[in-house]
């Protein structure tokens, strides 16, 4: 695409029959917020204007852009400015990329982040995410309560250490049956807390 300084189409490529479903020619004259949800017309349209004043390539800029079906497409926006021969700023020439789909896919994301989350910091539970080298990734704020070290010391050490001597050949035998894909369920070793003494912990 190509728009004037005053951010109005004078190009769109024939590839805007795909993606928006209006011919080239139903594009020219207008603007891209012409195009857009008017709650978003307004922000985009700000955005525009900063780059116009301070004549500096567009990167990424996301958009939600109406197809003419009426449905919305998130727009991924880059383009560089051009000038006229007395070296004042004509417009703009650049690209549109299509990311609905990765945004679906980082909100689906991003949202079972926030349930894992919630399930983490509201549990009672010991709960963890741990790698099969012995090393805590995750860990809930029951663990600092129960053991009296910080997350942080946790998360820094290798988990064996924190195992009884006489419960470490269990354990490396329950983290081989993780590695192996095959459940744990109520097995059983002693933690030791910061204040030297042992906790039981069934793990499943």
């Amino acid at each position: 695409w190509e728009v004037n300084a005053n951010g109005v189409y004078t190009y769109a490529s024939p590839k805007v029959r795909d993606l928006l479903g209006y011919e080239p020619e139903e594009i020219l004259g207008r603007t891209p917020s012409d195009l857009m949800p008017s709650d978003s017309a307004e922000r985009i349209l700000a955005i525009y204007q900063k780059y116009i004043l301070h004549q500096k390539p567009i990167n990424k800029m996301e958009r939600i852009t109406r197809c003419k079906d009426g449905q919305l497409l998130v727009l991924e926006s880059s383009g560089v400015p051009f000038f006229d021969e007395l070296g004042q700023l004509a417009g703009y020439r650049g690209i549109d990329r299509d990311i609905t789909e990765r945004k679906k896919v980082e909100e689906a994301l991003q949202a079972k982040t926030q349930e894992l989350d919630r399930y983490f910091t509201s549990s009672l539970d010991l709960l963890c995410i741990a790698d099969t080298d012995g090393y805590f990734h995750r860990l809930n704020p029951e663990w600092e309560k129960t053991l009296g070290y910080t997350l942080a010391e946790l998360e820094s050490r290798q988990l064996l250490e924190f195992v009884h001597p006489q419960d470490v050949e269990a354990t490396v035998a329950a983290i081989g049956q993780l590695k192996a894909q095959q459940q744990v369920q109520s097995f059983e070793n002693r933690y030791r807390c910061k204040d030297g003494s042992y906790r039981w912990i069934e793990w499943r």
